[in-house]
């Protein structure tokens, strides 16, 4: 590495909860959650989420691709976060990539291991996985899903025989 840290922010965007987790050189060194209240507009979560890039200073930011959801001005809003991320990150240098849920949750589980199918069970199964990952007990799956976006990140380089 040759003394350069490598910082990866992994999230785990929403308009309320934003889950995220950062990495130096392949570590876990932190990770939370940005929480906006129901009644506050999705420009909060913009500024939050640009206060957090602006703090670690990412070299890479790996997001959870949106997921099509059935409400037109739910998923205007997150489109609008994935833009003003990736914004962020070509103004800043850093290298934006996303990951769809099935990549990513695909990249972590076991070789033998089958995924839950139901939407709480993929959550509980997040929570659980990303504890044992950390051996940290965690309860909020926003959290859990981005520690485990970082660890698909990085297992995704390691088996192309590159390094985050």
């Amino acid at each position: 590495m040759n003394g350069k840290h490598i910082k990866l922010l992994s999230l785990d965007t929403s308009t309320r909860n934003t889950g995220y987790a950062l990495y130096i050189n392949g570590k876990l060194q932190n990770y939370g959650v940005l929480t906006v209240k129901s009644r506050e507009p999705t420009d909060t979560m913009l500024l939050r989420l640009s206060e957090l890039l602006n703090e670690y200073k990412p070299d890479i930011v790996v997001v959870e691709n949106a997921v099509v959801v059935r409400n037109a001005r739910v998923q205007r809003d997150l489109t609008m976060i994935l833009g003003a991320i990736r914004f962020w990150s070509i103004q800043n240098g850093s290298c934006f990539y996303t990951l769809n849920p099935t990549e990513w949750r695909r990249l972590v589980k076991g070789a033998e291991e089958v995924l839950p199918k139901s939407r709480p069970e993929l959550k509980e199964w997040s929570i659980r996985t990303a504890s044992d990952t950390i051996q940290k007990e965690l309860t909020d799956d926003n959290v859990s899903d981005a520690i485990l976006i970082g660890v698909a990140y990085i297992n995704l380089t390691a088996q192309k025989g590159e390094f985050v």
